[in-house]
């Protein structure tokens, strides 16, 4: 039968009475749930009280309850802690880290066992299923999500199956080698830690699409994670200045929160990131924005917040482009405006990284790298958003880039 009540994401440990110390904490759920014998009718049969537990590296592990609980420890419930001791086989069930309410709740369901165990054996026929189908079914779904708050211990190795993995208010500084052997990982969440670098092999998890860093120490984006698998990406309140053109890389992002950071410029690319919907750069020190948002659609953005910036910078003509565009930026700008793939092609980085830096004129919409020349003018940003948080009004001073003569003279 479906279980009665469950005890999810909690640490377990269990040793016998005689032993000198129970086997190490592993991440468990508990359920209490009512066996009934296959073929026989219910009004024929007594239903029996079980207690389940389920790891992610052990096999389902089931013990009676009904008779044969000895004592339960709950003096430290409060805190996540308490031990069911239990007399055929005489082992103590260790209980940790769980949460205090849900761990309440369970060992109510415990004492309604041990008194009135008829109060839970009245169940209808028509309720009958095969509890084994549904713990296994529950049991799948705790070893894909994994939280860890506060001073919670955190275990030696995590499920492989994980799809979700939180680790928040620990004071972590550097990330766990366990996690990155987690090969089906979507979500990575290490929020309020103070963490200022990541791994390398932190960017071969083939599935990761959502990364939140919240409340730690960067002064950058890690390039680790600056992968067009990408879908999410919350890095406020850190103390980054400076967003380099990596970010271009990352062509799948939907949501990028850097509020709360000293970034005083935004780089030009954001025209590549043609998937993004929500950007928020609140509570920062810019004082102009890139021009090439205007090669986005309109109402591209589902939410754009610029809230608490300065926004300062004066208009500005454009002054003159006194240099001739060297081979290497002619090749270059043929390279990029006819389209041509280079990502896998056997070119040094650095010129790699060259053409990735491109930027786009804001009259003629061609690319350019180190030969152009920029004016600053007010722009109207609410038409590129459907929600735009306005720092003084939806006129912003934005920097347009412009590639040529050419395209001075047409201004």
């Amino acid at each position: 039968h479906p279980p009665t009540f469950t005890l999810p994401q909690c640490f377990t440990s269990v040793g016998g009475r005689n032993a000198r110390a129970p086997s190490r904490p592993v991440v468990s759920s508990l359920y209490i749930a009512r066996r009934y014998a296959r073929g026989v009718k219910l009004s024929s049969q007594k239903v029996e009280i079980i207690l389940i537990r389920c790891t992610s590296n052990t096999p389902k592990q089931e013990y009676r309850l009904e008779g044969n609980i000895d004592k339960v420890f709950a003096k430290f419930r409060a805190e996540g802690k308490a031990t069911l001791r239990l007399k055929d086989p005489p082992v103590d069930i260790c209980i940790s880290q769980a949460e205090p309410e849900c761990l309440t709740k369970f060992l109510g369901t415990l004492w309604k066992v041990y008194s009135a165990p008829e109060t839970l054996t009245r169940v209808p026929a028509k309720d009958i299923v095969r509890y084994q189908t549904t713990t296994a079914k529950v049991a799948e779904a705790h070893q894909r999500r994994v939280t860890i708050e506060g001073s919670r211990e955190l275990p030696a190795s995590f499920p492989p199956q994980l799809r979700q993995l939180r680790i928040v208010d620990h004071e972590l500084t550097t990330v766990l080698p366990s996690i990155l052997k987690l090969e089906l990982l979507v979500v990575l969440d290490l929020s309020n830690n103070k963490l200022c670098n990541l791994p390398d092999a932190l960017a071969k998890l083939p599935k990761l699409a959502s990364v939140k860093l919240a409340n730690n120490d960067f002064d950058a984006i890690p390039s680790q994670i600056c992968t067009s698998r990408l879908r999410t990406l919350d890095m406020s309140n850190n103390t980054i200045r400076h967003v380099s053109k990596q970010l271009c890389r990352m062509t799948n992002l939907i949501t990028l929160n850097l509020s709360h950071n000293k970034i005083g410029s935004f780089p030009s690319a954001v025209y590549r990131l043609r998937a993004l919907r929500e950007l928020n750069l609140s509570h920062n020190m810019l004082h102009s924005f890139p021009g090439e948002i205007a090669l986005l659609p309109r109402k591209g953005f589902q939410q754009l917040n610029l809230a608490a910036n300065p926004l300062d910078a004066e208009e500005r003509p454009a002054g003159a482009v006194n240099t001739i565009p060297t081979m290497r930026e002619l090749a270059a700008r043929a390279i990029v405006k006819h389209k041509v793939p280079h990502r896998d092609a056997p070119i040094p980085k650095t010129l790699q990284s060259y053409l990735y830096g491109a930027r786009r004129c804001f009259r003629c919409h061609g690319p350019f790298f180190e030969t152009f020349t920029t004016r600053t003018r007010l722009m109207d940003l609410s038409v590129y958003a459907e929600s735009f948080a306005p720092a003084g009004g939806s006129l912003v001073p934005c920097v347009q880039g412009l590639c040529s003569k050419k395209c001075i003279g047409s201004q």
